[in-house]
């Protein structure tokens, strides 16, 4: 028996070592497609049929817990605070933070520590409640605005605008409908994939090169594959340019967008909410870009719509020629270092565009230039942004 056992611990420990060595030079040598695992045991069908779907209270995500509200985020009162001034950032994925392990380096609660940092004063402090849902399009995100962000009374919505934003295609409802079908007798096996699909890339790597050549819009037991989503399609064909120009110009895409632009100004000119869009490129490719027209255009529309917009593809120009490296660890989500440079971005806009109370705009720039012993990197990061 001993030399069995022996035998057995070591085909173990060997198949354990070349597993790790086989995940180590995956990640090391970026092997494969950019795949993201969706936690899908975060979201929920919801009761409003506008939303089709929500986060899920008390479910885990990195370092976070869902809320109670419903957002990646620490728990909030609907009172606010004397002396504060609350901002609701709304939007889909980049918003909420995804493939970023930890919830505080979204760019939502960056933007909260750079207020407090710089912006704060003895008589007012700062909120920012992240309110971002992954794959959420433009009628989602307005019609979050009306159920979730107005009983929190906020002094301005910030939209963290993506150009897929008008496609109603959602990979999160998908997952979500083929799981109900399938919930108990896949609960098991739904729950190990998930952990693998967060936790492996050579398990992702695994599972696209079996399934790539899936049905497209096709589930098999409880997979669907991204090949249902037409964004990933033409993001994939390199024909994104294409795809998402002809979104905005006219069809479903158009008619979706200006439908949802129309319920935000609605909901927040009832209690006098201003709202500032900051537009997000589309890919690290930035020189030249192919859809600065489209980036006019939604600007257009919101600002038809007495909207403030703030368009980041400048900022993140600047970014990429100074430091040699993207915002997105794909094609349209901010890594963690992107993320922070992304609240600094939007702090720049929010500083040009006079949205925020009692501050000195030239006095902000000189304190964030300077920095702080805690916050150096914000400094370094403000040295790439125009001058207010």
């Amino acid at each position: 028996m001993k030399p069995l056992l022996g035998a057995i611990c070591l085909s173990t420990i060997t198949t354990l070592l070349c597993l790790g060595l086989a995940e180590a030079a995956v990640r090391i040598l970026d092997i494969g497609p950019k795949i993201m695992a969706v936690n899908h045991g975060n979201y929920r069908l919801s009761e409003n049929l506008l939303l089709r779907y929500e986060l899920a209270p008390g479910t885990p995500d990195g370092d976070a817990v869902i809320n109670s509200h419903g957002m990646r985020d620490r728990e909030f009162s609907t009172t606010k605070p004397d002396g504060t001034f609350r901002i609701a950032c709304i939007g889909d994925s980049v918003t909420y933070g995804f493939g970023i392990d930890r919830s505080t380096h979204s760019y939502p609660k960056r933007l909260e520590t750079l207020l407090n940092s710089f912006c704060s004063d003895s008589k007012t402090r700062f909120e920012v409640l992240n309110f971002g849902v992954p794959g959420y399009d433009a009628a989602e995100i307005a019609e979050t605005a009306r159920q979730k962000v107005l009983p929190f009374h906020p002094d301005l919505v910030i939209y963290g605008y993506c150009l897929n934003d008008p496609q109603e295609t959602s990979l999160e409802f998908l997952k979500i409908l083929a799981e109900m079908t399938h919930a108990q007798r896949h609960y098991y096996s739904a729950q190990t994939h998930s952990f693998l699909m967060r936790h492996s890339r050579v398990f992702r790597l695994a599972s696209y090169i079996l399934h790539r050549s899936a049905p497209q819009g096709k589930s098999l037991g409880e997979h669907v594959f991204a090949k249902a989503d037409p964004e990933n399609a033409a993001l994939q064909s390199h024909n994104y340019a294409t795809y998402f120009s002809a979104l905005h110009e006219g069809g479903d895409g158009r008619r979706n967008l200006e439908r949802s632009l129309d319920t935000l100004a609605a909901v927040c000119t009832q209690d006098h909410i201003p709202v500032c869009v900051f537009i997000f490129p589309v890919t690290n490719n930035l020189d030249p870009y192919p859809l600065s027209e489209t980036h006019r255009l939604v600007a257009d529309l919101c600002k038809a719509r007495s909207f403030h917009v703030y368009d980041l593809l400048e900022d993140f120009r600047a970014y990429q020629r100074q430091e040699n490296r993207g915002v997105y660890f794909d094609y349209l989500h901010p890594d963690t270092p992107g993320a922070q440079y992304t609240a600094t971005a939007i702090l720049s806009g929010l500083l040009q565009e006079s949205m925020l109370p009692s501050t000195d705009t030239q006095d902000v720039k000189l304190r964030l230039l300077q920095g702080s012993p805690e916050d150096r990197d914000f400094a370094q990061l403000a040295r790439l942004l125009p001058a207010p």
